[in-house]
């Protein structure tokens, strides 16, 4: 279930929150919400941020970094060097973590392999387009709501973000798809219902 720390947003307040961000994406904000691990994929954001400044897309990637993990800090120390767009906002309590998927345009989530993955969820809840790779964990939470690309393919992400920046329309889609997914996932009240009938 949803985190009942994260306080998931009621229909409404979801919906309002999707209005917002369709009518303000001239710098489009791109969040990824993980720990770092070689698995995780961090990596791939700097060749996406690449591209996406070849094509001209104002963006920003956030990602959540604890620089002390072993391999991250010169993954952050690649992002300086580089000066491209993407910001670590270091590892966040529940509360500060709901406040970047309010603000942010979309999740990205580059991983390659996830024995479930909590933040599609979270995003969805929060009405975000969740742009990931073709491969199964993704496919299997996000349903018919994501926004895939085939893994590690740059260019074909690249396509997918720079159309949530530039197509109202489809973003208000993306949106509303991600919504509606999310009402599959129950809060944990509803979940330690449903588990306790199943007993």
């Amino acid at each position: 279930p949803v985190s009942g720390r994260l306080r998931r947003p009621g229909r409404v307040e979801a919906e309002a929150l999707v209005a917002r961000r369709t009518e303000a994406r001239d710098v489009f904000t791109l969040l990824y919400v993980s720990r770092f691990y070689p698995h995780k994929n961090h990596v791939f954001l700097l060749s996406l941020s690449q591209a996406l400044e070849r094509k001209g897309v104002r963006h920003r990637i956030l990602v959540t970094l604890d620089a002390r993990v072993e391999g991250a800090s010169e993954l952050l120390e690649r992002v300086a060097a580089s000066g491209l767009p993407i910001e670590n906002l270091g590892e966040l309590d529940q509360a500060a973590l709901r406040a970047r998927y309010e603000a942010a345009h979309a999740l990205i989530f580059p991983s390659r392999s996830e024995t479930f993955g909590n933040p599609l969820v979270e995003a969805m809840c929060f009405g975000l387009p969740v742009i990931a790779p073709d491969l199964e964990y993704a496919r299997t939470v996000l349903g018919e709501a994501g926004i895939h690309y085939a893994e590690d393919a740059v260019a074909e992400c690249a396509d997918a973000v720079a159309r949530l920046a530039r197509d109202e329309a489809h973003y208000r889609a993306a949106s509303r798809r991600s919504l509606e997914r999310s009402a599959a996932f129950p809060d944990p009240a509803e979940w330690v219902e449903r588990y306790l009938a199943l007993l």
